[in-house]
């Protein structure tokens, strides 16, 4: 059992019976062991904290905050208390209140995917004799997805999109090109069974308009953490990129390799064009990824 501070039991106890309609709409769903038989507890003191709800056997914590955590301050507040939670051994999966209230079965189904599985027997070796791996196996292993982000109709937002449909024909067994939605949520289903992922997105880093970013993960997250990808961060309730790889990292499920294409965004303003900056930069990264990620000649 993890030591808390005492004097935390008579908050705790006050906030079960205060809890927000976010919560409430959460608890429903996570109470009496509906998620893998796993028992779920609101409102817990861990350490120096108050946790919204905690999984012991899963050494899970999620958190549901309001609009207070987004100020400056307590986004930093956040920050450290993820770091005691993590110190303590303890995954954390933060949703905001809009989420939990509008995408209650896409939460409920990120949480499920953190929690362990019954521990199974598998029914037949997963080498053959001699330590080769199965044809099949191997195949799988080798799958290469590659997704292109944004609003296809949002000026320079589209960007991503449109760079995988240019990609569309070298579509393959193990090459599958898809065009992702604005959902991050969406994004961590994409990756399963998945071995090399590479996305494609629009950046605001205040950089020149047309600049290429290249990021591996999970070298690279606190870099992509601080970065605005495409028009889709304005929104408050869907899961943004850098949000969704967090929680993907965090769960242990992104794939073993992942590579992330920024392209500078100049305009964001409802139509299908393009500013002549990132087209260029469009095409130059179209030939970048037949050449170095799909290895391919380009003529």
């Amino acid at each position: 059992m993890i030591p808390y501070r005492r004097d935390l039991k008579k908050i705790a106890r006050t906030l079960r019976t205060n809890m927000t309609d976010s919560e409430q709409a959460l608890w429903a769903r996570l109470r009496g062991k509906q998620s893998k038989d796993i028992q779920f507890y609101r409102q817990r003191p861990i350490g120096s904290a108050i946790v919204d709800f905690y999984a012991p056997k899963a050494k899970l914590v999620v958190e549901v905050d309001g609009s207070q955590h987004f100020t400056p301050d307590n986004i930093k507040k956040d920050e450290v208390r993820r770091a005691e939670l993590e110190k303590q051994g303890l995954r954390v999966l933060r949703f905001n209140n809009l989420q939990v209230l509008q995408e209650l079965d896409a939460v409920v189904e990120v949480i499920f995917q953190a929690l362990p599985e019954p521990r199974k027997i598998p029914p037949y070796p997963p080498f053959l004799k001699g330590g080769i791996m199965p044809k099949d196996m191997t195949e799988a292993m080798a799958k290469m997805k590659i997704i292109g982000l944004g609003n296809p109709f949002m000026g320079d937002d589209a960007v991503g999109v449109l760079v995988a449909r240019q990609l569309h024909a070298y579509s393959s067994a193990h090459v599958s090109i898809l065009e992702g939605g604005l959902s991050g949520l969406s994004l961590l289903h994409d990756m399963e069974e998945t071995h090399t992922l590479i996305l494609i997105d629009a950046v605001h880093s205040h950089s020149k308009a047309g600049t290429i970013f290249r990021f591996t993960l999970p070298q690279d997250l606190e870099k992509i953490r601080k970065l605005a990808w495409g028009a889709s961060t304005s929104s408050s309730h869907a899961l943004g990129l850098a949000e969704a790889l967090t929680l993907a990292h965090t769960l242990e499920v992104l794939p073993a390799h992942v590579v992330l294409f920024g392209i500078e965004l100049e305009q964001i303003q409802t139509g299908h064009v393009l500013s002549p900056e990132v087209s260029q930069a469009m095409n130059n990264l179209i030939k970048r990824i037949i050449v170095e990620e799909l290895s391919l000649p380009h003529a």
